[in-house]
């Protein structure tokens, strides 16, 4: 293919490698289409998806007796079991809040997260949830509106 997407685009397609047996030996082929736009838009798609074809099933072989590997969609939710701990889960309890029934039979971690948000009484007696400090930052950084910087050598007028 050349210039797919441009004025003049060329599909070469074929058996034929472009090998010195391939123009003398073999009875490969060789077709040259010139100037056929959606043709030559096609044809990179079309590879594209023959070639993630392969791939996936490659990762398919390559993986066949991984229990940790993706295999098919479940119907059932005990895909989430890898997922829902440590970081990512305090991180989802931070925006989230902890469900009704997991917050009645919450038990302590062994070793807990980074970034579980510490719980705080308020002055109603309820209890408050204090964002990380990453996020405390950011939100003063947005508060306080762009940085003016001055690049060097130039002069205020």
């Amino acid at each position: 293919m050349i210039d797919p997407f441009g004025d003049k685009p060329v599909v070469m397609t074929g058996s034929h490698n472009l090998g010195f047996k391939a123009s003398s030996k073999n009875d490969d082929n060789l077709m040259i289409v010139e100037g056929n736009a959606k043709l030559a838009a096609a044809s990179p798609a079309n590879i594209i998806a023959i070639y993630q074809a392969y791939r996936w099933n490659s990762y398919v072989e390559q993986h066949r007796q991984d229990p940790r590997a993706f295999h098919a969609l479940l119907d059932n939710d005990t895909w989430q079991q890898g997922h829902l701990t440590g970081d990512e889960l305090a991180e989802l309890t931070f925006w989230m809040g902890m469900p009704p029934a997991a917050a009645a039979t919450k038990t302590v971690a062994a070793e807990p997260a980074r970034h579980v948000p510490e719980l705080t009484p308020s002055a109603a007696g309820a209890t408050k949830r204090r964002a990380p400090t990453h996020i405390k930052r950011a939100a003063a950084r947005q508060k306080a509106g762009p940085v003016k910087t001055r690049l060097p050598g130039r002069t205020k007028k």
